[in-house]
């Protein structure tokens, strides 16, 4: 089944470019940075985005655990419904050459030898710009064709990063979850 699955074409939605973007410019960075930075930098923000503190923590597992946080609804991924989804968590910086990599981590970090990240792809907020402006809004409103062309973008986002993960990896270090 797993290998059927991997050889299914890709399809033709907006969400099977977001995804592959995603995993080749955002998640398979992330491990090449941990296999290569020393260290990397917890921040604490309170309710109102400022930083609380920010602290230095030294990479110990070089393969974290990458939990990406999908949506229920692409609407859940807006700015404002992100903030409170997400005020639970501690964000956390991993610095790496070229960019640093922003990620979320529930609990603390201190004396831990691993370390799981939560990221919520917010690129898959283009899918609902898409959904929006190539059908008419009576189109959308009729029939629930809006939440059935939502679910089916959010659904072909996470078999397109399933087919692009390897298959190694995405056993062990990479979960599946939606965002609550």
């Amino acid at each position: 089944m797993r290998v059927a699955e991997k050889l299914q074409n890709f399809t033709v939605l907006p969400s099977t470019s977001l995804a592959i973007g995603y995993y080749n410019n955002f998640l398979k960075r992330v491990f090449e940075a941990f296999q290569s930075s020393d260290e990397y930098r917890v921040i604490e923000k309170d309710k109102d985005g400022n930083i609380v503190s920010d602290t230095v923590h030294q990479v110990e597992n070089r393969r974290p655990v990458l939990h990406v946080l999908l949506p229920r609804r692409l609407q859940d991924l807006d700015v404002e419904a992100l903030k409170t989804r997400t005020a639970q968590y501690k964000q956390i910086v991993v610095k790496a050459t070229g960019r640093d990599f922003p990620f979320y981590i529930s609990g603390t970090t201190n004396g831990e030898k691993s370390i799981s990240l939560f990221d919520i792809p917010t690129t898959m907020l283009s899918s609902k710009i898409a959904i929006d402006r190539i059908f008419s809004p009576d189109f959308l409103a009729r029939e629930n064709n809006a939440s059935r062309l939502e679910e089916r973008e959010i659904a072909n986002f996470e078999r397109t990063l399933r087919i692009m993960v390897p298959e190694k990896t995405a056993e062990r270090y990479f979960k599946f979850s939606l965002l609550k």
